[in-house]
C-alpha cells in the first residue's frame, strides 16, 4: 500500500504554533481516505532526524509523498533535537523508487530543490514563507484538500497557491530555471525534475489496496485468532485446543479461557468487545457502530501501552543491574525523554510504534538478559513485520479519525478492517499467554532458629484475565520481590528471573491504601505529564479516557503521613527519570 510520510518539526527553542494546526488539519483531511485504505498516511508531530531517517528507510519501497514542515536553511533542515543535513535526507529520498513528490513547507531554498532533483526526486513543491507564517499553513491545507478530492499535483498546486496569495505577496515559480540562482535564494513554486516532466500529473490513489472482507461477523475473526494464537502458549487454552473444542460449540468456555490467559488490562478491553449486549439495550461494543470502533481503538492502545511499559521497565532493570556501564545513547535520550514529558494533547497523537522502536534501540545498544524470553521473536514478528506496521498505522489513524466522526455509510467496512487489524496484531503477541500480571502487597521475612536461610513470604494477588478473576497467594522464596508493586510473572519455571517489576509505569491504587482491601485492585497506567504544573497523571485501565488521576491531587493527601498516598509511586518515577536521563524531572 502506498504511504504518505508527513514530518512536522518544531524547534524546542523556537516553537511554531501553526505547525500543530497544520498537523491536525492535514490529518483530518486525509483520515477518511486512509480508513478506506486508499493509502497510509504517517504523521510525525515532533520529527527528529532519527525519526525521518528511520521512516524513510522503513517506507522505502512504498513511499509516494514526503512532506517536511519546519525550519530550514540552504543545506539543512532543523529537526527536533538539532540540524539535519539536507543532502543526507535527499539521498534517502532518492532511494525510494515509487516516490512522486517532496513538499518543503517553509524557508525553502534553491539549493534544497536542486539537491532533491540531483537525488532523483521527480517533483518538488516548495514554499519560502517564514516558517509558521499563515500563508505557508493555508497553502499546505489547501494543497492536501485538493489532492484529497482527486486533483493532480499540478492542479492541486494551482488551487492552493490562491490561498497563499490571499495572505501574502508571493513570487511564484513554475518549472526549471532556478538552478542558476544563488543557492540561498528563497523559492516558492512547483519544480518538476527535467528527467520526469510528467510528474505533476500524479494523483492520490482512489481505490483500496485490498477489498474489505465480503462476509463479516463481529468478533468471529478476533476470537478465532486469539484461540489459535494463545493455544501455542497458555496451558488451559492449549488443552481446549488439543481436545478439539470449537468456538461454535463451546464458546463460553473457550472465551473464559482466552480472557483468563491475557494480562488483566488487555483482557478487560477484549472482554468489552466480545461480551454480548444485554437484550433491549442500546448498541454496545459487540455491534457495528462508533462505540465498537472506539473500543477496538482503545484495545489497541492498551496493548501498545502495555508493551511500551514492559520494555521501559526492562531498560530500568538493566540500568540498575549494570550501573555506569549501561548507557543511553545520546541520540536516543532526547526522544525517550520527550515521551515521558508529553502532555495530554501530545499523548493523544502518540505514535506508539515509534516509541516501541525507540525502546528496542535502547535495549539493543546495551547488554543484558531480557525478561521476556520471546523478545527476539517479538522483534522479528512485530517490529520488523510490514503487515504489522500496516495494521498499526490503520488503528492509529482510526483513533485520530474519532475526533472528526466516523462516516455512517462506511461503518461496516471500517469495523471489518479494524477487527482484522487488531486480530492480526494479536496473532503476533501469543507470547503474552506465558505471563501473568500480579500485585505484590506485603513481604514478610521468615527466619527461624532451626533454618539456615531466611525466606521471604510475599502476599501476591494474581490477576487472571479481567480484574474480576484473581487468586491470592502466599509465595515463599529465597529472593524478595519489590513491595507494593505490579509485576509480570513468568508462568514457566524457566529463566534467570521469575518477575519483572512494572512500577511506576503501572501501579495498583489499592496497594497504597493504609489498610489495603486484598480482594480489590485498581490498576493505572502512566498517562502523561500535566502541561500546567508537571504533575504525573495516570489512567485507570478499565476506563482510560474517563478516569484519569493526578497523583498530587488534594483528595490523595494523607494527613497522618503529611504526603500524598502515592508518594512512593512519585518517588519511583523520579528515581527512574534521574537514573535514565541524568537529571531530575521538572515536577512541581
Amino acid at each position: 500500500m502506498d504511504i504518505l510520510l508527513l514530518a512536522f518539526s518544531n524547534s524546542r527553542e523556537s516553537p511554531l504554533p501553526t505547525l500543530a494546526e497544520e498537523y491536525a488539519a492535514i490529518n483530518k483531511i486525509l483520515s477518511p481516505r486512509v480508513l478506506r485504505q486508499h493509502f497510509l498516511s504517517w504523521a510525525v508531530s515532533h520529527a527528529a532526524l532519527d525519526d525521518i531517517s528511520y521512516y524513510l528507510t522503513l517506507f522505502r519501497s512504498r513511499l509516494r509523498l514526503f512532506l517536511f514542515s519546519g525550519h530550514a536553511g540552504r543545506d539543512r533542515l532543523l529537526t527536533e533535537g538539532g540540524d539535519s543535513r539536507a543532502a543526507g535526507i535527499a539521498h534517502l529520498l532518492g532511494l525510494c523508487p515509487k516516490l512522486q513528490v517532496v513538499i518543503l513547507n517553509g524557508c525553502s531554498t534553491a539549493g534544497q530543490v536542486q539537491a532533491l532533483h540531483e537525488a532523483g526526486v521527480p517533483l518538488v513543491i516548495a514554499t519560502a514563507a517564514p516558517v509558521g507564517d499563515e500563508a505557508a499553513m493555508q497553502f499546505s491545507k489547501r494543497l492536501f484538500q485538493a489532492l484529497e478530492v482527486g486533483l493532480s499535483l499540478e492542479e492541486a498546486f494551482e488551487q492552493s497557491i490562491g490561498a497563499a496569495l490571499a495572505q501574502a505577496d508571493i513570487d511564484v515559480r513554475r518549472g526549471t530555471g532556478f538552478e542558476a540562482e544563488n543557492p540561498d535564494s528563497p523559492l516558492w513554486g512547483i519544480f518538476p525534475n527535467p528527467a520526469a516532466s510528467d510528474a505533476g500529473r500524479w494523483k492520490l490513489p482512489t481505490k483500496a489496496a485490498q477489498p474489505a472482507p465480503a462476509h463479516f461477523t463481529e468478533n468471529e475473526l478476533l476470537l478465532e485468532t486469539l484461540y489459535e494464537t494463545l493455544a501455542k502458549s497458555n496451558p488451559r487454552v492449549q488443552q481446549l485446543f488439543g481436545q478439539g473444542a470449537v468456538l461454535e460449540e463451546r464458546k463460553e468456555e473457550i472465551v473464559a479461557a482466552l480472557l483468563k490467559a491475557l494480562p488483566a488490562p488487555i483482557s478487560e478491553h477484549v472482554r468489552k468487545l466480545v461480551a454480548p449486549s444485554p437484550p433491549g439495550s442500546a448498541a454496545g461494543w459487540d455491534t457495528i457502530g462508533p462505540n465498537r470502533l472506539r473500543q477496538i481503538s482503545q484495545t489497541y492502545q492498551i496493548c501498545m501501552d502495555f508493551m511500551i511499559y514492559v520494555l521501559a521497565a526492562q531498560a530500568w532493570d538493566h540500568l540498575i543491574e549494570f550501573g555506569d556501564s549501561w548507557k543511553l545513547a545520546p541520540g536516543l535520550k532526547p526522544e525517550l525523554e520527550a515521551f515521558f514529558n508529553m502532555d495530554r494533547s501530545e499523548r493523544h497523537n502518540l505514535d506508539h510504534f515509534s516509541i516501541l522502536r525507540l525502546l528496542h534501540e535502547v535495549l539493543k545498544a546495551n547488554a543484558g538478559d531480557i525478561f521476556i524470553a520471546e523478545y527476539n521473536q517479538l522483534k522479528e514478528d512485530f517490529l520488523e513485520n510490514e503487515a504489522v506496521k500496516t495494521a498499526c498505522f490503520f488503528l492509529e489513524n482510526l483513533r485520530q479519525q474519532d475526533e472528526f466522526g466516523f462516516p455512517p455509510a462506511e461503518m461496516a467496512e471500517l469495523d471489518a478492517r479494524a477487527e482484522e487489524s487488531l486480530a492480526f496484531i494479536f496473532s503476533k503477541l501469543g507470547f503474552i499467554g506465558n505471563y501473568l500480571l500480579a500485585t505484590v502487597r506485603n513481604i514478610d521475612v521468615q527466619k527461624y532458629r532451626h533454618t539456615e536461610q531466611a525466606q521471604f513470604e510475599h502476599m501476591v494477588v494474581k490477576w487472571h484475565g479481567t480484574l474480576g478473576f484473581y487468586d491470592r497467594e502466599f509465595r515463599r522464596q529465597p529472593e524478595f520481590m519489590d513491595n507494593r508493586s505490579v509485576v509480570l510473572l513468568r508462568l514457566s519455571g524457566e529463566g534467570k528471573r521469575q518477575f519483572l517489576n512494572l512500577s511506576p509505569f503501572i501501579i495498583d491504587e489499592n496497594t497504597f491504601e493504609a489498610v489495603p482491601d486484598t480482594s480489590l485492585s485498581k490498576l493505572y497506567f502512566f498517562a502523561y505529564r500535566s502541561a500546567a504544573d508537571g504533575h504525573l497523571m495516570y489512567k485507570y485501565v478499565n476506563d482510560p479516557e474517563g478516569d484519569v488521576i493526578d497523583l498530587d491531587a488534594p483528595e490523595f493527601y494523607d494527613r497522618r503521613k503529611k504526603a500524598s498516598k502515592f508518594q512512593l509511586a512519585r518517588a519511583q518515577f523520579e528515581a527512574f527519570y534521574e537514573q535514565i536521563f541524568d537529571h531530575k524531572p521538572l515536577l512541581s
